[in-house]
């Protein structure tokens, strides 16, 4: 049973999936597989599809799923899932009402994919004839490790914090989006704008996670950057996964008298870095995401190509918390 905040990820995720760095040998992603194409990860999953003649008892068709199966992606039932509607359908299965985007293939032209009829409800899926073939010059090594991944920031949002108190703040959420191969996030690089001394910690949290359970954190004494390695390497399917940056503030003052004093009404702004080149970054991070991503199928480092939202992720006023 999928959850609300799953289902979500689920839609937010659709909008921005890509197929770039294909070539006819490698895998095609979940999301914009077609009956037959290459897959990567054995018994894994992708989108939903449609088995033509196998309907219900109600007429509509069948729940199916595509799956990675003795390397080729497959249509098949989904056995997680019955015929049984709870709702009056808004469309007859197998009925397309036309285009929708699913992202651009690595020639540079946009996925086939058209809007689908499936279980009572319409879906953007790929459709024949996929993506063009794309040759590569056995000469030319691919660009990093011939995968990449995108980011969606979030909203910017104005919000007023307590100092003073021990919860973790919510600051923004970032939904990361493998294009071509899972990947695994072991170290992340967060920004602020505004005075150090307002904050007492900062973190990386997994966002459907509402304890104090943290990926990871790390101090923010003096600096405006901080390097939070996570405790462990955090999966990232080609389904998607998302991270949060989280805050803890101190106590304001009610005045100060050096530029980095946590005052009464103090703005500080957040976002995960970007351009950070020294430590554990290096050039490749150059207008790029400070998002340290390995491929679990190549095993070498991959790097975001959508350009970097800038640091506003929340503009935090910090007052003291009364008794």
């Amino acid at each position: 049973m999928k959850t609300t905040t799953q289902l979500g990820l689920a839609a937010a995720l659709a909008i921005v999936a890509a197929c770039v760095g294909t070539t006819p040998q490698q895998p095609v992603p979940g999301e914009r597989a077609l009956d037959g194409d290459p897959c990567a990860t054995e018994n894994s999953f992708g989108h939903e599809c449609v088995r033509r003649g196998d309907t219900c008892e109600d007429g509509g068709n069948r729940p199916s799923v595509m799956q990675c199966v003795l390397g080729s992606w497959r249509c098949v039932i989904d056995t997680t899932r019955t015929c049984q509607r709870t709702e009056p359908p808004a469309c007859t299965d197998g009925e397309e009402m036309g285009p929708c985007n699913l992202g651009i293939c690595p020639g540079g032209t946009p996925v086939p994919a058209s809007q689908t009829c499936i279980g009572g409800h319409y879906r953007c899926l790929p459709i024949e004839p996929g993506c063009p073939a794309v040759e590569q010059d056995a000469g030319t090594p691919p660009p990093d490790a011939g995968s990449t991944f995108n980011v969606i920031p979030p909203v910017s949002t104005s919000e007023t914090y307590y100092g003073g108190f021990p919860p973790w703040y919510r600051m923004g959420m970032y939904i990361l989006v493998p294009v071509t191969e899972a990947l695994s996030l072991d170290r992340v690089a967060v920004r602020w704008t505004g005075p150090s001394s307002c904050l007492n910690g900062i973190a990386i949290a997994n966002p459907t996670d509402d304890s104090d359970n943290l990926l990871g954190q790390a101090s923010t004494a003096g600096v405006n950057e901080a390097d939070v390695a996570l405790n462990s390497p955090m999966s990232v399917p080609l389904t998607g996964a998302a991270i949060e940056i989280r805050v803890r503030f101190n106590a304001p003052v009610a005045s100060g008298v050096n530029p980095d004093d946590c005052i009464r009404g103090s703005s500080i702004e957040f976002s995960i870095a970007s351009g950070i080149t020294t430590g554990a970054w290096d050039s490749h991070y150059v207008g790029r995401y400070n998002l340290r991503m390995t491929g679990v199928t190549s095993g070498q480092r991959v790097y975001t190509d959508n350009v970097p939202h800038a640091a506003n992720t929340a503009i935090v006023t910090v007052l003291p918390r009364t008794p």
